[in-house]
């Protein structure tokens, strides 16, 4: 897997800069080779119901235009929920001490 990593210097305070760079519509501007996407993911359940979850996908492409990685992020509560599961499940496991 390749690895690529750039510095930058900004003389900007550290938290103007944070929100810049976690504001998705600024993504190509500072990382040019990346597509953002956001659609709705659904599942028919056998049980009959249906669960619809909001995805936000980051493409990267290289410069034939092909996905060379692909990241999909949604809300894991929201799934919980709509699964009919504890929405909290994984942060509570994540602090779970196991023996």
């Amino acid at each position: 897997m390749k690895h690529i990593e750039r510095t930058i210097t900004v003389d900007k305070p550290a938290e103007r800069v944070w929100e810049y760079l976690s504001d998705f519509r600024s993504t190509n501007d500072w990382d040019p080779g990346t597509v953002l996407t956001e659609r709705v993911d659904i599942f028919d359940l056998k049980e009959g119901r249906r669960v619809a979850i909001r995805v936000m996908g980051a493409f990267e492409v290289n410069e034939q235009n092909l996905i060379t990685h692909w990241r999909d992020y949604f809300d894991l509560a929201d799934w919980n929920r709509q699964m009919r599961l504890d929405p909290d499940f994984a942060r509570r496991a994540d602090s779970m001490q196991i023996d």
